[in-house]
C-alpha cells in the first residue's frame, strides 16, 4: 500500500510535468540557501505503559534549493537539522534533565507549477532519515528503576507540497504540508548499561509521520529574514519481540507503540 501511494504521487508529478513542458518558460538555474535556529517543545508518549518524556528543544537548521531548466523534477531540495533537548521522564518513577540528541537529513525532488503570476505550488517526493539518542545511562528514577541509553532510527519517504506567494511587495509567504511514509525503524536499547543484561534491537515496520510549516519571509538587501512556525508528528506501531541473553540474565522485549509531537519555530536567513 505504501509503495502504491508513493508511485501514484511520483507518476502524477512526472506526467503532469511532461504535459506542461511546452507551456513553461525557460528558467535560469537558481540556488537558494536557508540557515537558522530551531526552538521547540517535544512530547513523546508510550500510551500502553504510561510513559511520557517532554521538554524544550534547541537546534540548528539548514536547507538548500536548486531550481533548473527541466520539464520535470526541476526542483531539488536538501535539508537537515540537528537538535538537543533536555527532557523529563515519567513512567517507572520520574527522571529529570535527560539529554537527547536528534538529527534528520532529507532529500527530495519536485516540480514548480505556476498557478498565477505570484503563486506557485511544488509537489515533491524524496527520502528521509531520522535518529534520536536518548541518554539515560547511569540515571535512577524516583522509585529506583535503572535507566539505559536508547537509539532510535527511522527511514521514510516524504511526500508533500509547498505553496508559495510573493503577492505582497517586500514579503514572501509559504506553506508546506507533508506525509511521511514509514519504511522501517530500528530501536536499540542498551540494556547492557545495567550489569548482567544484554542489548536488544527491535524492528519497527509500521507507522507514519505528518509535518507542516508556515514561512514568513521579509526581503532584505543582502539577506531575507525568515520566521517559520512548524510542527512534526510521528506515530509508530509496536515492534517485533526479541529475546537476547546477557552475562547474567535473558531478556525478552519489544518497543511499545508510541507517538511524539514537536512544535516550535525556526528563525533564520535566506540567501
Amino acid at each position: 500500500m505504501k509503495t502504491k501511494i508513493a508511485l501514484y504521487f511520483i507518476s502524477s508529478i512526472i506526467f503532469a510535468g511532461i504535459a506542461r513542458a511546452d507551456n513553461l518558460p525557460a528558467m535560469i538555474p537558481v540556488e537558494n540557501y536557508n540557515l537558522g535556529l530551531e526552538f521547540a517543545d517535544i512530547t513523546y508518549r508510550e500510551p500502553s505503559l504510561g510513559v511520557r518524556e517532554s521538554g524544550p528543544v534547541f537546534g540548528l537548521y539548514g536547507a538548500y534549493d536548486y531550481r533548473l531548466d527541466m520539464p520535470i523534477l526541476d526542483v531539488w531540495h536538501l535539508d537537515g537539522h540537528v537538535d538537543y533537548s533536555n527532557v523529563d521522564y515519567k513512567g517507572s518513577g520520574k527522571i529529570n534533565n535527560i539529554s537527547d540528541w536528534m538529527g534528520e537529513p532529507r532529500l527530495w525532488a519536485g516540480h514548480d507549477f505556476n498557478l498565477m503570476p505570484q503563486l506557485k505550488v511544488t509537489p515533491y517526493f524524496g527520502v528521509g532519515y531520522r535518529f534520536l539518542f536518548d541518554h539515560l545511562k547511569n540515571k535512577v528514577s524516583s522509585i529506583g528503576a535503572l535507566g539505559y541509553d536508547r537509539f532510535s532510527q527511522y527511514l521514510y519517504l516524504p511526500v508533500g507540497f509547498e505553496l508559495s506567494t510573493e503577492a505582497v511587495p517586500g514579503w514572501k509567504f509559504g506553506f508546506t504540508t507533508e506525509y511521511d511514509i514509514f519504511i522501517h525503524g530500528w530501536q536499540k536499547s542498551y540494556l547492557s548499561n545495567i550489569q548482567g543484561l544484554p542489548d536488544i534491537t527491535n524492528d519497527q515496520k509500521s507507522g507514519y509521520g505528518i509535518r507542516g510549516s508556515f514561512d514568513i519571509i521579509k526581503k532584505g538587501d543582502r539577506f531575507n529574514y525568515v520566521v517559520s512556525p512548524y510542527v512534526r508528528y510521528w506515530n509508530v506501531k509496536k515492534s517485533n519481540t526479541v529475546t537476547a541473553t546477557g552475562s547474567l540474565f535473558q531478556v525478552t522485549g519489544y518497543e511499545p507503540a508510541n507517538h511524539s509531537i514537536e512544535a516550535g519555530v525556526r528563525l533564520g536567513v535566506e540567501f
